[in-house]
């Protein structure tokens, strides 16, 4: 029991002598002769044991933290005392009688096992542009900071958003920048600190020191890089490297690393919407037109399935939405999407994606796409042809194109010298009303034989024999039957 007693009494003391030192160091103008003599009587109060008792200090403030924290307008001072407590607590490290903690490292610069959001005498340097002590720090030899270390610095200052210290911490440290295998991580642990912080003067400032220092064509910038800009939507950051003379990222980066799908989830299956996803979007496929073609994903997914999917779900600014959706379907006919021998794909609508197709979400911004003045080919028999959302199709979309298409367009012949009203009788499940449409736009249609088959209309219907609706078939073939009762062989 006394034993006990007089520890806790000599504990309390210890405690009392630290608060004493630590309000010293915390001084505008610290009486370095007090400090000097109190740290050279007791070298253990530098690092004393965390203790939960806040009345007589709070756990892991010590003398060199407390230097770290105060800022001073005479930096020679300001040097001199952060120097001091550094060294003797370098020789309190190296002494073997003296009891050091394992959370206490390299004199007392780094304090392990503190929450994340709390800094430590190293940090707090940064944080609060102590760049004259760095100087001393980045002058020693042999160095005590290492790669990591300075790492730390950076990423700290990014979070704590003070990215002035960037430039000269770069300045300080050139050889963090360097190309050397054992830094590729933290170096790229920095870089992404800047974009997911948005933070421009960083990310520029990191791009263009790395310019120099490291030995690759484009520094620092990496494909993860460029994929990280992209998941973090950093619009600010891609259009930086984009606009650079010369430019760090190219067309080519977004086909090679599939900057596109990075708008979606890693796994490629559950979308997700970001507000600057469509500037994104847009600026990647201006960018490189032809990832319009790039599948991404286990279940390869098209650009357009990722635009469908998520983004005309939250657009909001119509404008931009149909601008977008015109540049998205542009590209899409232009380099063939969806396309299939003889028909054309139409930017790929009829392409499937979990089940569905773009079209179904698309169908009241399309109306009609139009024949585009392409022979053998129709919008109509593209949508014949989608073996996807069929009832849909024969629903909605194929009663709407038959609305607004236009006489000269029920005459074109398709690659085989299919007319429309041959096709649709053949590879869909079309009613009488869409056949009679068909052949309002051109009744000459209902004598003409089936290249393919060798039958006319009527006899197309009943050598099909498709439709759901025994009654409904019937009375199709009664309708062409009266219209044109004999066949012309």
């Amino acid at each position: 029991m006394e034993t006990q007693m007089t520890m806790i009494i000599s504990s309390n003391l210890e405690a009392n002598e630290v608060a004493e030192l630590n309000l010293l160091c915390a001084q505008k103008d610290p009486d370095m002769t007090a400090i000097f003599q109190k740290v050279r009587g007791q070298p253990s109060l530098l690092f004393p044991p965390v203790q939960d008792n806040e009345e007589y200090y709070t756990p892991y403030t010590f003398p060199l933290q407390q230097a770290a924290c105060m800022e001073r307008d005479d930096t020679a001072k300001d040097l001199e005392l952060f120097k001091f407590l550094l060294e003797e607590g370098l020789k309190l490290s190296l002494n073997e009688s003296a009891v050091v903690f394992d959370h206490i490292q390299k004199g007392g610069l780094i304090v392990s096992g503190r929450p994340k959001s709390e800094p430590y005498p190293l940090t707090t340097l940064g944080l609060k542009n102590k760049f004259h002590i760095f100087e001393y720090l980045a002058s020693m030899d042999p160095p005590l900071l290492n790669h990591k270390d300075v790492h730390t610095v950076f990423a700290k200052c990014i979070y704590f958003d003070n990215q002035g210290a960037i430039p000269r911490l770069l300045d300080l440290f050139p050889s963090f920048l360097q190309d050397d295998r054992n830094m590729e991580v933290p170096r790229q642990i920095v870089v992404h600190s800047a974009i997911f912080n948005s933070d421009i003067e960083s990310f520029r400032c990191i791009v263009e020191k790395g310019m120099l220092q490291v030995q690759k064509p484009r520094g620092v910038i990496t494909g993860a890089v460029l994929q990280a800009l992209v998941s973090r939507r950093y619009i600010g950051g891609l259009s930086y490297l984009m606009k650079r003379d010369p430019p760090l990222l190219k067309p080519s980066d977004v086909l090679d690393f599939d900057l596109i799908s990075y708008l979606i989830v890693s796994d490629g299956r559950q979308f997700r919407y970001e507000e600057a996803d469509p500037q994104i979007f847009r600026m990647l496929l201006e960018l490189e037109p032809r990832s319009i073609l790039k599948r991404m994903g286990t279940r390869c997914h098209l650009p357009i399935h990722i635009f469908c999917e998520h983004i005309m779900n939250e657009r909001i600014d119509d404008n931009e939405f149909y601008g977008l959706l015109e540049l998205v379907l542009t590209f899409g006919i232009d380099h063939g999407v969806g396309d299939k021998v003889g028909v054309r794909g139409y930017g790929g609508i009829f392409e499937d994606c979990n089940g569905t197709i773009p079209a179904k979400k698309l169908h009241r911004f399309i109306r009609r796409m139009g024949e585009r003045n392409e022979e053998n080919t129709s919008f109509l028999e593209a949508a014949v042809l989608c073996a996807t959302e069929r009832n849909w199709i024969q629903d909605n979309l194929i009663p709407d194109i038959l609305a607004n298409m236009e006489p000269t367009e029920a005459t074109f012949r398709n690659i085989h010298g299919r007319l429309p009203l041959h096709y649709c009788i053949a590879d869909y499940i079309i009613n009488y009303d869409c056949i009679e449409r068909l052949l309002n736009l051109n009744e000459s249609a209902i004598g003409e034989q089936d290249p393919l088959t060798g039958l006319v209309p009527s006899l197309l219907v009943a050598a099909t024999g498709h439709h759901p609706s025994a009654r409904t078939h019937l009375g199709a073939i009664y309708e062409l039957l009266r219209k044109c009762p004999f066949t012309p062989f």
